[in-house]
């Protein structure tokens, strides 16, 4: 198992202050953002956008492999980010394509192994016009993904998410499929807002779950329990790692027990939308990556670290 963390809720570095960073902490990588453009980045430093210049791409990429650091993944802000008002069978494939396309230029540059792309999420509101087909597009993207990585040694992956997919949806994406460049970006976290078991999923389907997101939910006790004579109401928010209710220590047991060898990566989710009110990422960046390195003795150790 290898251990890393996501640019997402860390600081404006530049990518050698990342990979140094890295590299301290005994990291075996670090996975990028990457953007449609300059203007929509997140931040400047550490960061990259499909616009990227090839030669800032291959400068990004010495500055890992000079303290032995990977880019294993890139994760991409490909879509609409939104809710799709459109019935499913109108989404332009062609386009899709197109824009995973680009994506997947930059993970080259980057030297990663798996490229995350983001699923849409259909509009849920009443809408007796509005046709969507989960299984129908979940497929239809697969086969895009799988498209777009012709001629290449990466694999694309898909987060389980709240309101777009359930790992089990996405499971049953990859096995219809049947090609062992798609796999599952497990999100325990969102697990349990989803009522799925992310212990049973990551023991029984080892070899499609490419990585995992360490995040962390605590129930919110007000209100909880509330009872409407039909539902009951409970309520989760961020957390610190391991101050919550998601049992990332047995995920990684399960995994560890499966001789896994994906990466298990902090997401610390952290921003003006979201998050605001935990610490910023600098600091809790080396106390939860000791904390994940704790959590199994099989964790692999970087080169730079020995």
């Amino acid at each position: 198992m290898r251990v890393g963390f996501l640019t997402l809720g860390m600081p404006d570095w530049p990518a050698d202050a990342f990979a140094a960073r890295a590299s301290e902490l005994g990291c075996n990588g670090v996975a990028f953002r990457c953007t449609p453009s300059d203007e929509r980045k997140p931040s400047a430093g550490g960061q990259v956008s499909i616009e990227t210049s090839a030669e800032e791409l291959e400068e990004i990429r010495r500055s890992f492999d000079r303290v032995g650091v990977e880019i294993p993944g890139l994760i991409c802000a490909n879509g609409n980010r939104g809710r799709l008002g459109i019935d499913s069978d109108k989404i332009d494939w062609d386009d899709v394509e197109a824009e995973l396309a680009a994506y997947v230029r930059v993970a080259r540059k980057l030297g990663c192994e798996h490229i995350g792309f983001q699923l849409e999420r259909a509009d849920e509101r009443p809408r007796p016009d509005l046709k969507w087909d989960w299984d129908d597009y979940l497929i239809r993207m697969g086969r895009a993904s799988l498209a777009a990585l012709e001629g290449t040694h990466l694999r694309a992956t898909f987060q389980n998410h709240v309101s777009s997919a359930t790992v089990r949806q996405l499971i049953q994406m990859v096995e219809r499929i049947g090609d062992d460049r798609l796999g599952v970006i497990l999100s325990p976290d969102h697990c349990i807002v989803m009522q799925e078991d992310p212990v049973r999923l990551a023991g029984d389907h080892p070899d499609v779950i490419a990585h995992f997101y360490v995040a962390d939910r605590r129930i919110v006790k007000p209100g909880l329990g509330d009872f409407d004579g039909r539902y009951y109401t409970v309520q989760y928010e961020i957390c610190g790692i391991g101050e919550g209710i998601v049992p990332n220590a047995r995920v990684f047991d399960a995994l560890a027990s499966q001789h896994w060898n994906g990466y298990a990566y902090l997401k610390w989710e952290r921003s003006e939308d979201f998050g605001w009110e935990l610490p910023p990422g600098e600091a809790v960046l080396e106390p939860c990556i000791r904390y994940m390195k704790s959590l199994s003795n099989t964790v692999s150790e970087s080169p730079a670290f020995h």
